[in-house]
């Protein structure tokens, strides 16, 4: 055996220097080390099993028989997985020994520094075929990745953040990136040292997160079946290496603890804003500086800080594995970790986990349930009340009210609406007049008047049907007028808007961030969170300069007049100056390729030029909701 260890590693040494240890050139040396082991095994225990019996002691008296002993010896014997009287180089079984073989050739290190036998699992691969999954949907690979929970929260936008580059994908022009925290490090180290697993004889459903044995680096990882092949393989996803890769149906699988199904996936998908993505891989696995420029929730753009170090020229897949009783880090030979110690800024604290244990205001009253407070009718009108004496038989001793009750079971208590939150009609952003500014359009309200937004960089306030699940739907009380509220539109999004109207059940509102106004039914709106609700409007009221409204009205003509801007300014970012400040408006002038639009408006007759240019009020028949 020690001969053909010989002649693998000088073929390896001399030959294939740079092939990796999960090369597939490497099966065939490995089959012919493990077939060479196996007669060793058994040459050990025949050998064993001739000195048990030559060493066998009779006793006339008391002992067993001959025959007996040498049965019992041969039992001894064929039941032992490690035969007795064994040196330390026969003790290791067939499994361990190649476990530690295939190591030592992937690192080309001494089989002295590798991991000790008890790391290393019972055996590679399974003697039967995993049963395939019972339940669950199939996906794509993007899908997958959209679906499953991911760690953003510690890649905060326009923030520098150190990760680790994982893996590359260059046509997608993306990469994975992994920053550890203490906790998802502890729970890591579970999943390595397997506590609480069990082995499976069943893949689980389809996206479930569940724990297989990789050989090729000799660690347990989690991953979760997206698809099948034809051939019987799976297509599979690792949650913390961002690596896609396909099961054979051989390989060992366990379940896992609903706390580790429950940990967030660690890889995140970026794009490189700031160099091609080929520039990436100089520092796989390594730690580099991002700046995080957006972070929707699924993907992250990112921009390379330049003061990171210079990608180091040894190769991290020729690492040396780690013994892991000693280092109590999660050690692969190919995915370098963040060092021990490392404690997270964004863990939750104790009084954020009370925070979610907290029950909101509950009543068993049935009428406080319904009305959201509890009638004082009975307590407030006189029950002996008579139209006819319009009072009651009491007389002036009566301190009740005298008037009839509501028909129907219907109460006359009126609920005071909550005050109504502070607003300004001031922005973020100081629109001092004389200054240019970047502005989209968003709605056209008249010849003269539109609605715009400040371009700023700031993600747009929308939230789609996922995100107002329909529990989250229903009203405490029922929305007053001037209250802040999630609103459906067409394209199947909510958006804040403002309720301005309400008659025959249905509610007219103002999407307070773009401008239109819409006739809804109660079905369509959702409560508004207080976080959202408090945020500044951002639809700004804005006059066209140089141009007033036609002093003789024709709807006719401001309808056409509408859509000519629709098709020249909606939609459309354009730099704007800030003439001055009106009541509840800005009056702008249009700069660019859209300076000549009032000009335009003159000439098609849509609206008059203005007496004074520059800074005279234009007219507005519409009142600003």
């Amino acid at each position: 055996y020690q001969r053909e260890v010989q002649k693998v590693r000088q073929v390896l040494g001399e030959r294939w220097t740079g092939v990796e240890g999960a090369d597939g050139r490497i099966i065939a040396l490995h089959d012919r080390l493990l077939g060479s082991l196996s007669r060793v095994n058994a040459c050990a225990m025949g050998l064993n099993l001739q000195v048990n019996l030559n060493r066998i002691k009779y006793d006339q008296a008391q002992g067993p028989s001959q025959e007996d002993s040498s049965l019992a010896a041969i039992e001894q014997a064929s039941s032992s997985e490690t035969p007795p009287n064994q040196g330390p180089t026969s003790t290791l079984s067939s499994d361990r020994v190649a476990d530690g073989l295939v190591v030592a050739m992937r690192v080309n290190t001494p089989p002295a520094v590798m991991p000790s036998a008890s790391a290393s699992p019972s055996r590679m691969l399974r003697e039967t075929v995993l049963l395939p999954p019972k339940g669950g949907q199939r996906t794509s690979c993007e899908a997958t990745y959209k679906q499953i929970a991911k760690n953003l929260e510690v890649f905060p936008r326009l923030h520098t953040v150190t990760a680790t580059v994982m893996s590359l994908n260059t046509s997608e022009g993306s990469f994975f990136v992994v920053k550890y925290d203490a906790k998802a490090l502890k729970l890591l180290q579970q999943i390595e040292d397997r506590v609480g697993l069990v082995e499976l004889d069943q893949l689980p459903d389809y996206g479930e997160p569940f724990a297989f044995y990789d050989c090729s680096n000799n660690s347990i990882s989690r991953l979760i079946v997206y698809d099948s092949v034809e051939d019987g393989s799976y297509e599979a996803y690792l949650l913390d290496y961002g690596e896609y890769i396909r099961l054979t149906g051989n390989e060992p699988v366990y379940q896992l603890p609903e706390h580790l199904k429950s940990l967030p996936a660690l890889a995140i998908k970026c794009y490189l804003v700031s160099h091609d993505i080929e520039y990436m891989s100089n520092f796989k696995y390594e730690e580099v500086k991002l700046l995080i420029q957006d972070n929707d929730g699924v993907n992250l753009k990112v921009v390379l800080v330049e003061d990171n170090p210079q990608p180091s020229a040894a190769d991290p897949k020729n690492l040396a594995v780690e013994n892991r009783s000693e280092q109590r880090t999660i050690t692969c030979p190919s995915r370098p970790l963040t060092p021990e110690g490392y404690v997270s800024p964004f863990r939750i604290s104790e009084e954020d986990r009370a925070m979610l244990n907290e029950i909101g205001p509950s009543t068993s009253d049935p009428l406080k349930a319904v009305h959201g407070f509890r009638p004082t009718d009975d307590q407030r009108i006189c029950r002996h009340y008579d139209p006819k004496l319009n009072g009651c038989f009491k007389g002036p001793n009566c301190r009740l009210s005298h008037e009839p009750f509501a028909p129907h079971g219907a109460t006359k208590d009126v609920q005071v609406a909550g005050a109504l939150p502070e607003t300004q009609f001031d922005l973020p952003v100081d629109f001092t007049p004389g200054l240019n500014f970047q502005m989209l359009i968003t709605f056209i309200k008249s010849p003269i008047e539109v609605y715009a937004q400040h371009v700023d960089g700031s993600p747009p306030l929308v939230w789609d049907e996922r995100d107002v699940p329909q529990d989250q739907r229903r009203f405490e009380q029922k929305p007053h007028i001037l209250d802040i509220v999630l609103a459906l539109y067409s394209d199947g999004c909510f958006y804040r808007s403002l309720i301005i109207e309400e008659m025959e059940g249905e509610y007219k509102i103002f999407y307070v961030d773009y401008g239109n106004t819409e006739f809804v039914p109660i079905a369509a709106l959702a409560p508004c969170p207080d976080s959202e609700r408090l945020k500044p409007f951002r639809a700004i009221n804005c006059h066209i300069d140089g141009v007033i409204r036609c002093s003789v009205p024709d709807s006719v003509r401001d309808g056409e007049c509408v859509e000519f801007l629709k098709s020249k300014l909606l939609n459309t970012e354009l730099e704007v100056n800030v003439v001055s400040r009106l009541p509840d408006a800005f009056l702008i002038r249009l700069l660019g390729p859209y300076a000549g639009l009032s000009d335009q408006l003159v000439k098609r007759k849509y609206a008059e030029l203005s007496d004074n240019a520059g800074g005279a009020k234009p007219v507005s028949d519409n009142t600003n909701p």
